[in-house]
């Protein structure tokens, strides 16, 4: 008798496990779907001012169990040799909506009052970064298990991903006029991921 109940608490445990790990939705529906998707651009570049904003991915079309490089970037060409700006943790930031399901991916600013140069004509290159996602409490369960989910994972699920880059600083050089020393730019790239 001893024996059946180890066998039934085992079983028990291999079934919640696989259970939990079953996604909100299979890859064949998503994958149909996709289908119906265009990338419009991988890539991004505006020149506004004084500066240059590029968002970019390495290709529009991805493979799901692989690496996504996702990276935004700020050139600073305007007449100095460099700049000092003001801003979060980043002066990017990333906002992710997978299309298919719906969800969008909160990326949350952990920390302000940073400081960096720009030297002029050098990118500065800001990646993508997990640790700055975090579950909302959201009704929605399936939302919150594909947020968390993608959270711990190293690549992208399948699907079709549109990511809107923000840029948002201040230039800090005190003979800037106040309205014209907040910089807020955005953009936006798409891509699909795919098995």
């Amino acid at each position: 008798m001893h024996l059946s109940k180890v066998y039934f608490s085992i079983l028990f445990i291999v079934i919640t496990l696989v259970s939990c790990t079953i996604p909100d939705m299979t890859d064949e529906p998503i994958v149909n779907e996709l289908d119906s998707y265009e990338v419009i651009q991988h890539h991004s570049e505006v020149e506004e001012g004084d500066f240059l904003f590029r968002l970019y991915t390495d290709q529009p079309e991805q493979i799901e169990g692989e690496f996504v490089s996702l990276k935004g970037e700020i050139v600073y060409i305007g007449d100095e040799a460099e700049i000092e700006i003001s801003h979060t943790d980043e002066p990017i930031s990333f906002h992710i909506k997978e299309k298919i399901r719906g969800y969008s991916i909160p990326y949350f600013i952990k920390e302000i009052g940073v400081y960096t140069i720009l030297t002029k004509d050098e990118p500065y290159e800001v990646s993508f970064n997990r640790a700055n996602i975090a579950p909302l409490e959201e009704e929605d369960k399936n939302e919150m298990r594909f947020i968390e989910e993608f959270s711990e994972r190293e690549d992208f699920p399948v699907g079709y991903y549109e990511v809107i880059g923000m840029f948002d600083f201040f230039i800090t050089d005190p003979e800037v006029p106040e309205d014209e020393a907040h910089i807020e730019f955005e953009t936006k790239i798409d891509f699909k991921v795919t098995n």
